[in-house]
């Protein structure tokens, strides 16, 4: 029969290399008493041994709790772009284009001046992504916008040129 190895404890539980740590750390000194401080205090008014690096000229850091903002032109073209792709999926199911016809160049417009307004100054506004997209979906739901008003106008010319003044709805 083997000896268990000499750190197995009676109880089963303990594995080797596990169990609490090893004191290596001193206690805390007692309350009341003042830890050991590992830098002296500087005296009132003087200057820090190193200062911070200076910033790039012209950058003026944002005040505390106050950051980069949202453009709202570059959210509201993001939204009329969802808007008008929305709009160009829903045409064939029902008739939903004209508010997409309507916002797809709008947001096309707003998210080109939200995004020269954003680089324009790049520390106030976080929100150059919003702009973008508003530019991409504003696009891809003018060029959508325009094949679905090509296809009504292509279907009323088709049934236009094709109508007879003796076809009539429910008489044969």
């Amino acid at each position: 029969m083997t000896q268990p190895p000499e750190d197995h404890e009676p109880d089963g539980f303990a594995q080797p290399g596990f169990g609490p740590p090893p004191e290596s750390n001193p206690p805390p000194p007692p309350y009341g008493t003042a830890p050991d401080q590992p830098y002296p205090p500087q005296p009132y008014g003087t200057a820090p041994d190193q200062p911070y690096p200076p910033q790039p000229y012209g950058y003026v850091p944002p005040a505390y709790g106050y950051g980069p903002q949202n453009h709202g032109g570059a959210t509201t073209a993001m939204w009329l772009g969802i808007v008008s792709l929305a709009c160009a999926a829903l045409a064939m199911a029902c008739c939903v284009t004209v508010p997409g016809v309507l916002t797809a160049p709008f947001a096309w417009v707003l998210g080109v001046k939200a995004k020269h307004q954003i680089d324009a100054e790049p520390g106030r506004y976080a929100n150059r992504g919003q702009a973008v997209a508003g530019i991409v979906t504003g696009i891809i739901g003018t060029v959508l916008a325009i094949l679905i008003v090509l296809g009504v106008v292509a279907v009323a010319v088709y049934y236009g040129l094709n109508w007879d003044d003796t076809t009539s709805f429910g008489n044969a």
